[in-house]
């Protein structure tokens, strides 16, 4: 492949990066202002809990108007220098974050699957969008509408990082247990078939939860679902499978309106509330847990999640993964809407 080919490849792939990560901040500093809205999703990129707000906001601002401007306008050499430091801080910032998950992962606090953390993979991203701003912007292409051709590929380029992006927290974040003592742990409901047997995804779920409750972690399993696939609920088959597990029938509470993530979540939400309850957890399939995280920060809910322990990968997890790409971002500008 000729050089300057590859250097095009490389500077469309950075600029793609800029912008999708630019507009995620922007989207990020948009829920922030919501007085109704708790979500921060600003966590999935870099864990700022610890610095002043104020610092957090400039942060977010001066790197979001970065990024895009990046992206859209890399001929301008202030626009690159400022896209290095920029990149640079950023990088550092993914590697600290990095480096804590590493330290909870080696202390027993948290077991990853995949023993790499997103923040990794972030600031290697961070480093090759400082080094390609750093390397020159190309040739500027002449006129309004050449310019506005040369975005096609960024924006293409943007939009697979967007897909990989929430496919690659399925997989790791989605991945890795964060079961700890709570109040109660809420199994999300799946198919039950007519004559009342569990689908193996849900028959997953509900073990899974027999194991937390058997553990001692929890005392209280809640399950939520809606109508099985004939007159035998799904929360009924739930629970007379965790019975037959062993859990004690006056362990368990059913929530016949867990119809989707959000009615569980927020039905969870007011149980917290009511047994003011410190943390909860939310067990459910790896690829269905970051989307449950992303609701349960909308309504400061507490809550740690458990992901099912699998007998065997699900030949149509495929589909479930890509599905789950457009609920996770559908559930993210939702509130903006």
């Amino acid at each position: 492949m000729p050089d300057t080919l590859r250097q095009y490849a490389a500077r469309t792939v950075a600029r793609g990066a800029s912008l999708f990560i630019g507009l995620f901040l922007v989207v990020s500093m948009l829920l922030r202002l919501r007085s109704d809205e708790r979500a921060d999703p600003t966590i999935w990129l870099f864990d700022l809990r610890r610095c002043p707000d104020a610092g957090v906001v400039g942060w977010l601002v001066l790197a979001s108007l970065t990024l895009i401007g990046f992206a859209v306008y890399p001929w301008s050499h202030r626009v690159r220098r400022l896209t290095t430091v920029i990149a640079a801080i950023a990088a550092v910032i993914a590697l600290a974050n990095a480096a804590s998950v590493i330290h909870l992962h080696a202390l027993g606090h948290i077991d990853m699957a995949i023993p790499v953390p997103l923040s990794l993979l972030l600031a290697l991203m961070f480093v090759g969008i400082g080094v390609i701003a750093h390397g020159g912007g190309g040739r500027a292409p002449r006129g309004y509408g050449r310019r506005a051709l040369d975005l096609l590929p960024v924006g293409c380029a943007a939009g697979i990082l967007a897909f990989a992006g929430s496919i690659a927290q399925m997989i790791v974040f989605g991945k890795t247990d964060y079961r700890r003592p709570a109040t109660f742990a809420v199994v999300f409901g799946s198919r039950v078939y007519a004559d009342g047997r569990l689908s193996d995804a849900l028959a997953d779920r509900v073990s899974t939860a027999c194991d937390l409750y058997e553990s001692g972690l929890t005392p209280c399993l809640i399950m939520s679902g809606g109508p099985g696939d004939g007159a035998i609920h799904e929360v009924d088959a739930m629970r007379r499978f965790a019975i037959e597990c062993g859990v004690p029938e006056d362990a368990i509470v059913l929530d016949r309106d867990g119809l989707n993530t959000t009615a569980t979540v927020e039905r969870a939400g007011e149980w917290a509330e009511s047994m003011q309850a410190e943390c909860v957890l939310m067990v459910s399939h790896g690829y269905h847990l970051p989307r449950i995280k992303l609701e349960c920060d909308r309504i400061g809910l507490e809550a740690a999640t458990v992901p099912a322990s699998e007998s065997y990968l699900l030949t149509a997890m495929p589909w479930f993964m890509a599905r789950e790409v457009a609920a996770q971002w559908v559930y993210l500008v939702r509130p903006l809407l």
